[in-house]
């Protein structure tokens, strides 16, 4: 310094051995300088008399002078005070005589003096006096906003990785000196304030990572290093080096889950450091958590194990239909549903309701089954008792009850209703006058006219004639196959169900005839022979030779219209004079035109 102030301007140039690192122990040493020369004079202006100065003990706000003598007088008075300490808290009492009440209260009034603290300011200061290179190991090895190995930096200044290691060991130390120092007195202290502000991970809104230009800040960059902290940028995350989130094995649950007992993983994030202020912020950071209901769930990928969460929080049967609603994401509940009942952790406890097993709720097997446990667990009861019953356990409906009630299973005694023993064969009910476009052939031989229909045509099963069934040997609980040309076609009747014998799809032989919607099936059924043939049926009758062609009655065989008329009534079980009002209540009405015509004119047209 005493040199630099021996020469003129004009030597500065060529002043040998100047350079950066001289330059910089200069503007430390003048701030040094400055700051006690500041303190030396507002001493020497107290003990010289330039300033006004109380006599007795005082206190130096700037510029402000306060009289402290009253203040200790009274604190060693009333309390026997002798140290600063003991007067702090003899007069945070807040008792005393009005003056020294009145001096407190100047003294607390009066305003402090400026500080110039910038802790940014002071980096960015620091980092301007770095050279381009140890800018560049700065910036790239320390602040890592743009991270680079020491080969990539090397070779953009053309020497050895070694080389850049040894600069980035030097960069700091110079750093850690100037830290040490009093010019870093603002960066240490804004590294203890943000150690016990960010705690051990926050949300990096909390900081001013962006510059003016828009950029990273370089200095705020340093202070993270500084501070042992890394910036997660896609996570929006400030945290410790060291700083571990919480894994779904660490998080304690409630009762094993998967509630997650919050209390606890507070309790567990604070343990690795998180504040109070950011606990709430660092809950909804944990992988593998979701808040349901405002409880917090453990939430796996798998949305099995979600529909567990979703169940646990409602705490009550859910259909899936609900469950998928609370899952929130697009998924078949037909395929939901199919997953839960084949997942030992949930039961069906109604027609559409799911429980936990671990609940340990009466399991719906459905509604027959429901009801053939309760008689057999009871006996006979009535159908109205059974229903009660079966719609507080499992929400069955009392009409469904009622309508199973005629299922081959049970047996009903007037209202009493009982399960139907090995030894009492079902005999059902037939009557081929009633079922539209059915007529016998033979003694087990049918045809039968089915209309095509979209569900047909989409492959889905349908009811069919227990006349049909019952001519091939099926009854309740059994089932036969009929052979046909184009694919076999299955006969089945369960036995707990009421609505009889259902057929399996005839979509194969609609395709196969091109039948549309609108068309007839003509299936005609040969019992002894188990045997089945599909054709398309013609779609206008045809008078005589329609009817004719319908019973399989070759045309000279029919001698008048009432023996026609008469076969036909044989084929559906009624008398000549009923086929026509038979024909209309069932449905098949373009043939009852044709009856009818026949019998007002005396003859079949």
């Amino acid at each position: 310094m005493a040199d630099l102030l021996a020469i003129g301007p004009e030597d500065i140039a060529t002043w040998s051995g100047f350079g950066v690192t001289k330059v910089e122990r200069l503007s430390m040493f003048t701030r040094r300088l400055d700051a006690a020369a500041t303190d030396l004079l507002g001493k020497r202006l107290l003990l010289d008399g330039s300033a006004t100065q109380p006599k007795g003990a005082a206190l130096l706000l700037a510029d402000s002078v306060q009289d402290l003598t009253s203040l200790v007088g009274w604190a060693r008075l009333s309390s026997g005070a002798v140290t600063v300490g003991d007067l702090v808290r003899c007069l945070a009492a807040g008792v005393g005589p009005e003056d020294v009440v009145d001096s407190v209260r100047q003294i607390l009034e009066s305003p402090l003096p400026p500080v110039d603290l910038d802790p940014l300011g002071d980096l960015r200061s620091w980092i301007g006096t770095l050279d381009a290179r140890d800018r560049v190991v700065l910036e790239r090895r320390l602040v890592r906003f743009e991270n680079s190995t020491l080969d990539e930096i090397g070779s953009e200044f053309g020497v050895t990785r070694e080389r850049i290691r040894q600069l980035e060991g030097k960069l700091k130390g110079r750093l850690q000196q100037w830290l040490s120092s009093d010019d870093g007195r603002s960066v240490r202290w804004a590294l203890h304030l943000l150690d016990g502000g960010l705690g051990a991970c926050a949300p990096d809104s909390e900081v001013p990572l962006v510059g003016e230009d828009g950029g990273h800040s370089e200095e705020f960059g340093l202070l993270l290093y500084l501070a042992d902290m890394v910036w997660e940028r896609d996570e929006g995350v400030i945290r410790r080096r060291n700083f571990v989130w919480p894994v779904i094995q660490d998080i304690p649950l409630v009762d094993g889950g998967p509630v997650v007992a919050e209390s606890g993983l507070r309790a567990l994030l604070q343990s690795r450091g998180v504040v109070n202020d950011h606990l709430e912020w660092a809950v909804g950071q944990v992988q593998g958590l979701n808040r349901h209901l405002g409880i917090l769930v453990v939430w796996p990928a798998n949305m099995v194990d979600q529909s567990i969460a979703v169940l646990c929080v409602s705490g009550v049967p859910m259909s899936d239909t609900e469950i998928a609603h609370r899952l929130d994401r697009d998924i078949s509940v037909r395929g939901l549903r199919n997953r839960l009942m084949e997942d030992d952790r949930f039961r069906r406890v109604t027609k559409s309701d799911f429980a936990l097993t671990a609940w340990g709720l009466p399991e719906y097997g459905g509604i027959v089954a429901s009801m053939v446990q309760r008689l057999e667990d009871q006996g006979s009861c009535t159908v109205g008792e059974l229903a009660r019953y079966l719609e507080e356990r499992h929400s069955i409906n009392a009409g469904s009850v009622s309508a199973y009630a005629s299922a081959p299973i049970f047996i009903r005694e007037g209202d009493l209703l009982r399960i139907r023993r090995a030894d009492e064969p079902y005999t059902p009910s037939l009557n081929i006058s009633d079922v539209k476009g059915l007529y016998r052939l033979g003694p087990r031989k049918f045809v039968w006219h089915l209309p095509v229909d979209h569900d047909l045509l989409r492959g889905s099963g349908r009811f069919c004639p227990s006349e049909v069934a019952t001519a091939i040997g099926v009854y309740p609980g059994r089932s036969e196959t009929l052979a046909t040309p184009i694919r076999d076609i299955r006969i089945t009747w369960t036995a707990t169900t009421h609505m009889g014998p259902t057929i399996s799809s005839l979509r194969a032989h609609a395709e196969e005839l091109r039948a549309d919607k609108g068309d007839r099936l003509r299936i005609v059924v040969d019992g002894a022979a188990c045997t089945a043939d599909v054709s398309l049926a013609p779609k206008t009758l045809g008078g005589a030779e329609g009817i004719a062609e319908l019973l399989e009655i070759a045309p000279d065989g029919v001698a008048t219209s009432t023996s026609l008329i008469e076969q036909l009534g044989r084929s559906m079980d009624v008398a000549p004079e009923e086929v026509e009002r038979k024909l209309r209540q069932r449905g098949d009405d373009e043939i009852a035109d044709v009856v009818g015509a026949a019998l007002n004119e005396g003859a079949l047209t």
